[in-house]
This record gives C-alpha cells, sequence and structure tokens, in this order.
C-alpha cells in the first residue's frame, strides 16, 4: 500500500506518479465537506490494475467536462499540478488531468492524498 499526502510545497511531484493511460473510475464530491475523491485504475508497468484514489482536501473549485473533443475515452492522458495566487490563509494548488477524449479536469484544491490500494 502507497499513501503520499502533497500540498503547495511538494505538489510538483503528483507529475512522478505513474498516472499515464490510467483508467478514470468515478469522481466524488463532497459539497459541504470541500472534498473530492478520484478513484483511478493504474496501468503501468508493475502497476497493471491497481486501484487508486486521489483525495483532494480542502476544494474549491471543481470542473468536469464531458464534451469529449477528441472523441470518447476515459484515460488519463496527462497530469498536471501548479501553484495558484493565494494569501496567507489559502495556499491552493490546480489539478489538471486530461483524459484521452480531451476533457481537462480541473481542482483547486489545498491538499491531496495520494492512495494506492
Amino acid at each position: 500500500m502507497v499513501v503520499i499526502n502533497f500540498s503547495l510545497e511538494n505538489i510538483s511531484g503528483v507529475g512522478q506518479l505513474p498516472l499515464h493511460d490510467a483508467e478514470l473510475l468515478n469522481i466524488f464530491c463532497d459539497y459541504s465537506n470541500y472534498v473530492v475523491k478520484i478513484k483511478l485504475k493504474l496501468d503501468s508497468p508493475g502497476k497493471k490494475n491497481i486501484e487508486t484514489e486521489m483525495i483532494l482536501l480542502g476544494v474549491k473549485l471543481l470542473n468536469v467536462p464531458i464534451d469529449e473533443p477528441w472523441g470518447t475515452g476515459k484515460y488519463i492522458n496527462e497530469v498536471t499540478c501548479c501553484s495558484k495566487k493565494t494569501n496567507s490563509e489559502n495556499c491552493l494548488f490546480d489539478l489538471k488531468i486530461r483524459l484521452n477524449s480531451g476533457d481537462e479536469i480541473l481542482v483547486t484544491a489545498k491538499d491531496l492524498v495520494y492512495h494506492e490500494k
């Protein structure tokens, strides 16, 4: 089992996770608690079919388009993270997940917990 905690200080490490070609299983939004859970199934060498969860805490924005400009698809093409300008109380980052459909999921949050089962 792998558990990694990310915040603004180390969010660039998300780029090292084996998320390319992972299958998007579902996205759960707990609106009242500012939590988003993204469940995936990995498809990288040595990590095939391992289910993982990205738990985003302190969520301020969730954008999940289902336009499919490149055609249908539910596999991750690219994951990027960047810090967001904030005041001293709210250190936030943007997590962008581009699917092979061309859709780009955007979550602005304070913390991220990555959990491989």
